[in-house]
């Protein structure tokens, strides 16, 4: 959120309230499953309470089923929505956002297509594919990457050669 994450758990609460309090936005908790295993679903219904700011869980599939456990956070729920796996779409926006808007690469459709079909719909896979591509090109001095530009280089997964015994 900004801030230096110091302090108890006890202050970091206390921080999130404070600055959604004074810029109330969108609160996204990503692998919220995990912190609903570790108790934390009240620190999130009382987030919720004293800021007022809607909050978006994101978590694994059974993250629903944890919830139940706590009555108070899970009747707040407005929608469950199952995650669906990233389009070719997807990247092409997720290049746009992470890449052309940032630096100034254009990664075309051909390439974001193919980043998309070798991620089999893993956003993450995605995101780091882009950024392979991005690091290639700005040390390439390139402007612009398409797929024949980028060739059979790995997107991701680049096991370093095997260590050599000197």
């Amino acid at each position: 959120m900004g801030a230096p994450a110091r302090g108890t758990t006890a202050d970091l609460h206390q921080s999130v309230i404070e600055a959604l309090a004074a810029a109330p936005t969108l609160l996204i908790i990503d692998e919220a499953d995990h912190a609903v295993a570790k108790g934390y679903d009240e620190a999130i219904r009382d987030i919720h309470n004293k800021t007022g700011v809607p909050i978006v869980l994101i978590g694994e599939e059974l993250l629903p089923q944890a919830m139940r456990r706590n009555e108070r956070l899970h009747n707040r729920v407005l929608a469950w929505v199952a995650a669906q796996p990233a389009t070719a779409d997807d990247a092409a926006v997720l290049a746009k956002l992470y890449v052309t808007d940032t630096c100034g690469v254009t990664i075309t459709r051909d390439l974001t297509d193919l980043i998309a079909a070798r991620a089999g719909g893993r956003v993450r896979r995605i995101c780091v594919g882009v950024d392979a591509v991005r690091d290639w090109a700005e040390a390439e001095g390139l402007s612009v990457v398409d797929a024949a530009a980028w060739g059979d280089r790995p997107l991701w997964d680049a096991a370093p050669s095997k260590v050599r015994r000197i």
